[in-house]
């Protein structure tokens, strides 16, 4: 239980919602902080533009009488509004004193009882309000021990305030609306997530089931996004793997195939021996048979190491070649063989040819394609090899005037034991010549077509990449 509990806790199902609403809970509470800082900010500022400081009287008492301390002139409104009392600033009536300076008597507290407070000592706040009317200023007071008669008193623009006031309440509500915020982002988180963690564990699911006795799952799901593209490079990955062991299976069918035959001989052969008397004569006929079949056997099994060894080994590096001369090196190699044939033979490459590979792959792969070229035109007709730039490749050209390929045929003679003709007669091969003349190609990254008429002949054209010689 603890196992899975962990299991799910680690899994992308989990861990991406929380990611995602504690994301977006950390970019809340930052966004609201550096809003609540920067508009408190502001407001303080306006505060403190329209902020006035003085003295308050007692009621009673002549501030002719009255020592009166040094009041600072860089008090900031945050330190009044921590500090001092609030109290509603109310005009009660105007008022006069003997010396002929105008002010007003705001109310204080019970122990306070009303406060003075003259026009010279708040020039701004007397100059824009009249007697009677209710305050658009805000008094605040603070009580010093040290003085009895007066207070410290505060005036502030009663808007500022409001300014202030809406910047707090402004964050209480947009705290009280944030847990919606949070919730819909969880909902968010879990939607997002379930669309990319589903098709996730479909293709998961379906990685399980494929087996090497079943390739036929493949994923459904199909889009434009990172994960289509996964699902796709995966249902791609799946079908090669499939054409690869089913390759294989029918590979290890044939060649359990063409061994069988030769093996059928042979135990044929030994029946019949046995069924003879001993002699001289039906012994030797005994060997050369055994022999016979015993050589053909190894021609096979020849084939199939070469043919398994270049499967294996994949992309082939090697050496820089130059093709005029594996050109020059087949052409002297051949041209016996076609004049025996009466055969006409031409041969043509350009100058400045190299790839990279394996010389004695590249030797073997033209090897089988002028000795299939050689088998199958008659006396009098023409075989030609040609090679020529094109682009950043080099193409290889070889051509008869033989009898051809019938189109049925064209899509499947590359494929390992596909005969044309349908008698197995060992002398004729075994299918493989051009399945390896396609594996030596697609070595070296190159390919190998075939163009064919029956009646008119055939052209097989390589492709290979070049090499870089500079």
């Amino acid at each position: 239980m603890l196992s899975g509990i962990r299991k799910k806790l680690g899994s992308l199902a989990f861990k991406l919602p929380v990611f995602h609403v504690i994301s977006v809970v950390i970019l809340l509470a930052i966004f609201l902080a550096l809003t609540y800082f920067t508009n408190t900010n502001q407001a303080y500022k306006s505060i403190e533009q329209t902020l006035e400081i003085g003295p308050g009287y007692m009621e009673g008492v002549n501030p002719a009488e009255v020592n009166l301390p040094s009041i600072s002139g860089n008090i900031t409104a945050k330190q009044i509004l921590s500090q001092f009392s609030k109290f509603e600033a109310q005009c009660i009536n105007a008022t006069t004193t003997l010396d002929g300076n105008t002010g007003f008597i705001i109310r204080g507290d019970y122990n306070t009882g009303p406060v003075t407070v003259y026009s010279h000592h708040f020039p701004g706040t007397f100059i824009v309000h009249t007697s009677g009317e209710l305050f658009t200023r805000v008094f605040y007071y603070y009580e010093m021990a040290e003085y009895d008669d007066f207070v410290f008193v505060a005036s502030i623009d009663r808007a500022s305030l409001q300014m202030l006031s809406t910047v707090q309440n402004s964050l209480r509500q947009t705290i009280y609306l944030s847990s919606p915020l949070v919730l819909l982002s969880v909902v968010f988180a879990w939607y997002v997530t379930r669309q990319t963690v589903s098709p996730l564990s479909d293709i998961a699911q379906t990685a399980e089931n494929i087996s090497e006795r079943n390739l036929g799952y493949r994923v459904d799901y199909y889009s434009d996004n990172e994960i289509g593209s996964l699902a796709t490079s995966f249902n791609r990955m799946t079908e090669r793997l499939e054409r690869a062991f089913s390759s294989q299976r029918r590979f290890i069918s044939d060649a359990a195939h063409e061994l069988r035959t030769p093996l059928a001989s042979m135990k044929t052969a030994i029946s019949y021996a046995l069924t003879k008397p001993r002699t001289e004569e039906v012994d030797q006929q005994l060997l050369v048979n055994l022999y016979q079949r015993t050589e053909t056997m190894e021609r096979l099994i020849n084939e199939l190491l070469k043919q398994a060894r270049i499967d294996e080994d994949g992309y082939i590096g090697g050496q820089v070649a130059s093709i005029s001369i594996l050109i020059d090196t087949i052409t002297e190699a051949f041209e016996p063989l076609f004049e025996e044939k009466t055969i006409t033979f031409t041969h043509h490459s350009e100058g400045d040819l190299h790839i990279k590979g394996d010389q004695k792959l590249l030797l073997r792969l033209f090897s089988n394609l002028l000795d299939n070229a050689a088998k199958h035109t008659p006396a009098g007709g023409q075989v030609s090899l040609e090679a020529l730039k094109q682009e950043k490749q080099a193409v290889i050209k070889i051509s008869d005037t033989g009898c051809g390929i019938a189109p049925e045929h064209i899509d499947k003679i590359f494929d390992r034991f596909y005969r044309i003709s349908s008698s197995r007669p060992s002398k004729t091969g075994f299918g493989l010549g051009l399945s390896i003349c396609q594996s030596i190609a697609k070595s070296h990254g190159g390919e190998i077509e075939v163009i064919s008429e029956p009646g008119k002949g055939s052209t097989f054209t390589v492709t290979l990449p070049l090499a870089k010689t500079g």
